[in-house]
């Protein structure tokens, strides 16, 4: 129905997040709905938010633009029918019927929208259902997906089932159906054939919203006092949390009907809202507005609001779109302090969680942690029992790719600088040195359930120039080749390296400045630059087998209290520990020393206590990074998102809530974003083109993501359908390794129909 109001049902969602529950709130309204119809959703939907103790995020839906929450409920699709209430749920006679056109459009979340029995409005692209009564027509486009179409017949099961008792029978019209069949369905339009159609690309993309930069993201203040609305810009990314504030107020003007209260819920009349307008008020409610672009508008309130006060928030939001010139249908979102969603809080760079929720800036399973840890003994605990210094250390030393440990980094590795754009094997005493100013490509192979698996990493220095980047990536796919398809690969940058990269060398990974052409030599016989005898470098690590030395720039603003760093200078070594340091790191930066700094004795000395030698290496005292503890950043579980490249060439990705392995369209690639790391997923069915570009699809989604990140060092995996890692699996709800092949194939589907409709009379 596209002229009601409807909120679903069950209307609300309830799901559990860090150990809390939470719940969504939909009111859907049909795009010839009226003023009171939609003044009376809003309203509904407060009472129910109340009845949950208002902590409930609420969502404003619109036709055709219904976020991928709300349709993610309908696992058939939505369906759209003319007329209202009244039409619309009228008893269906099966034998009585009128020829209906249906489009289907979208590859997960699909739309079916009853359209004029006509070939002029159909094009190649998509899918299309003709209703004839006895017989079911599904006409699959040329320009279609096997997905799409697998769907399309999902949805004419539903009409011959439910519209026609089970009793009509369904045709697929494709590439390999008969020209009678084809001709038969012609005929049945009403005139036409497959030339009529339009090309595909007057089908438009299936992601209806694109996913753009979000360099237009603010955070605003907004009332209507007097009258007009009143938006104060409060500040631009990086937002933070404290720039929230609470303190809501309704005035009521003197003479009014209920005059001299306090404005809340049990004391007004909410008729006024009904149709928008403030009757007998003073609206003056001062609330938060967060526009993000073309994502969202979200409006924050104070938890201690009334209902009155939650409806005109919303009134509000719909006040600022039309100010902004924004469409009507943009999303709006009313979320209220203290129970926000992690889709509002991902653009905020500082948050505060509840002590109850700590974490490391994300949500992460008990497997994922233990897989970090040194000791299998350790498998058990769960990160929030950790004590706070243990925290800290994962937070600062491990947040890249937890839980990514398929071995223990006890296989094969093979080290390949990229020298004039091609791979140069380095030799075995050089493994675990790189130079910030080169890319490098490694393939490691370890044995694993009878059979013999593979890694491709390709290093990326910081200095490295973007050309040899590019030929470490196209090198590590013609690896990937060369083995069959059958390795992950992975992205690693300079300073993010994951923690099964870092243990393959055994806690004698260095990272020197320069590289492999800057033509300078140091005491040690390295290849690196240094001219004059003076190194400083910073360890980090969680035990001795997965500890780095990265070497920095010689100057006091590099050291860091939390860090331990080692400083060499031609007649010493200095092991400087900061006094946020732990006694693992000192430990670690001993053997650290041992391997940028040989044949020498070391010195330990603590932040503080430095002799003047220390400073003057470091050209004197100065100014560095001191604070310690756990970065207060929002708590965010891990996306998915399905990723489409349409004939433009510009990347549209289009979130799945609340997903599961069947959520994976094989078909296409999809993008799982954990925060630390980010894999795609390429499904068996995807263009050649999706799979070769798979990676700048992922760095595409990095560039536009919101999240407060490294964009630009974000450790990135490439995956297969049928080869996904440990690590990867973790992070769904269940997952089984028969699930690919226990799913219908289109030919299955086909032959089903083929027996059910030989059962149907004619």
């Amino acid at each position: 129905m596209n002229h009601d109001f409807l909120e679903i049902s069950p209307p609300t969602q309830t799901k559990e997040v860090a150990g809390k529950l939470s719940w969504d709130i939909h009111f859907w309204l049909g795009a010839e709905t009226s003023q009171d119809e939609a003044g009376a959703a809003a309203i509904k939907s407060v009472e129910l938010d109340d009845q949950l103790g208002g902590a409930p995020v609420q969502h404003r839906e619109v036709e055709g633009h219904e976020s991928t929450l709300f349709l993610a409920y309908f696992k058939s699709g939505v369906k759209y029918l003319p007329g209202g209430v009244k039409s619309g749920f009228t008893h269906v006679d099966p034998d009585a019927f009128e020829k209906r056109l249906f489009h289907v459009k979208g590859r997960r979340n699909i739309r079916v929208k009853q359209v004029e029995v006509n070939v002029a409005v159909m094009n190649k692209g998509d899918c299309w259902i003709l209703d004839a009564g006895k017989d079911i027509y599904v006409y699959s486009g040329s320009g279609s997906r096997r997905t799409e179409r697998l769907k399309a017949v999902m949805v004419a099961n539903e009409l011959r089932d439910e519209d026609h008792a089970g009793k009509a029978r369904i045709h697929i019209i494709d590439e390999h159906a008969s020209e009678g069949l084809v001709n038969k369905f012609f005929e049945e339009l009403g005139g036409g054939s497959p030339d009529d159609l339009a090309d595909a690309s007057v089908a438009g993309d299936d992601a209806e919203h694109e996913r753009q930069e979000h360099a237009t993201v603010a955070l605003h203040k907004i009332s209507d006092e007097s009258g007009a609305l009143n938006v104060v810009k409060i500040g631009e990314k990086p937002l933070r949390q404290d720039m929230l504030d609470s303190q809501v107020d309704m005035e009521v003007i003197p003479g009014s009907a209920k005059s001299g209260n306090t404005g809340r819920e049990d004391i007004y009349d909410l008729s006024p809202f009904v149709n928008n307008e403030c009757v007998g008020w003073k609206c003056q409610l001062d609330c938060f507005l967060l526009d993000t672009g073309s994502a969202a508008v979200y409006v924050w309130i104070g938890k201690g609001s009334s209902k009155a006060e939650k409806i005109h928030a919303m009134d509000l939001a719909s006040k600022y779109l039309q100010e902004k010139g924004y469409p009507l249908w943009t999303k709006i979102e009313r979320v209220v302090e203290g129970t926000e969603p992690a889709i509002f809080k991902q653009y905020f760079s500082q948050w505060k969680e509840p002590a109850d929720q700590v974490g490391l800036g994300r949500i992460y399973t008990k497997a994922q942690i233990a897989a970090t840890m040194a000791s299998s003994s350790e498998a058990a605990f769960d990160v929030c029992s950790l004590h706070a210094e243990k925290r800290r250390m994962l937070a600062k030393n491990a947040g890249q790719a937890v839980g990514f440990m398929p071995d223990d980094g006890s296989g094969k590795v093979e080290v390949f600088r990229v020298e004039n754009f091609e791979l140069a094997p380095l030799e075995e005493e050089k493994y675990g040195m790189f130079f910030g100013g080169d890319s490098y490509v490694l393939r490691y192979a370890y044995g694993k359930d009878g059979r013999e698996n593979y890694i491709v990493y390709f290093w990326q220095g910081r200095e490295s120039s973007q050309d040899e980047k590019a030929a470490s990536a196209i090198h590590a796919v013609k690896l990937d080749d060369e083995l069959g398809g059958k390795a992950v690969q992975v992205r690693v940058v300079h300073g993010q390296e994951p923690e099964h990269f870092l243990r393959i060398f055994k806690g004698k990974m260095v990272i020197f400045l320069g590289g492999h052409a800057s033509g300078f030599r140091n005491l040690r016989d390295h290849d690196t630059y240094d001219v004059d005898g003076t190194r400083l470098f910073r360890v980090r690590g969680l035990s001795d087998v997965d500890v780095r030395a990265e070497q920095v720039e010689e100057k006091a603003s590099s050291l860091a209290s939390d860090d331990v760093f080692v400083l060499e200078i031609p007649s010493d070594t200095f092991i400087w520990v900061g006094k946020g340091a732990s006694e693992e790191e000192k430990e670690m930066a001993k053997n650290a020393a041992g391997v940028v700094s040989p044949d020498r004795e070391s010195q330990v000395i603590a932040e503080g206590e430095e002799p003047d030698s220390f400073w003057t290496a470091l050209g004197g005292k100065g100014e560095y990074k001191t604070d310690v503890g756990i970065p207060e950043k929002p708590l965010l579980g891990p996306r998915l998102f399905h990723c489409i490249l349409p004939e433009s060439g510009k990347l549209r990705v289009e979130e799945v809530e609340d997903f599961g392995q069947q959520d994976l369209e094989t078909d296409d690639v999809m993008v799982l974003d954990t925060g630390a790391e980010v894999y795609v997923w390429v499904g068996e069915g995807a263009s050649p083109e999706e799979r070769q570009n798979g990676f700048q699809m992922a760095e595409e989604y990095i560039r536009t993501d919101p999240t407060d990140r490294e964009k630009d060092s974000t450790v990135i995996f490439a995956v297969k359908q049928g080869m996904e890692p440990e690590a990867f699996k973790l992070l769904f709800p269940s997952w089984s390794d028969m699930f690919w092949k226990e799913q219908k194939s289109l030919e299955d589907v086909k032959q089903e129909l083929d027996e059910i409709n030989a059962t149907i009379e004619e």
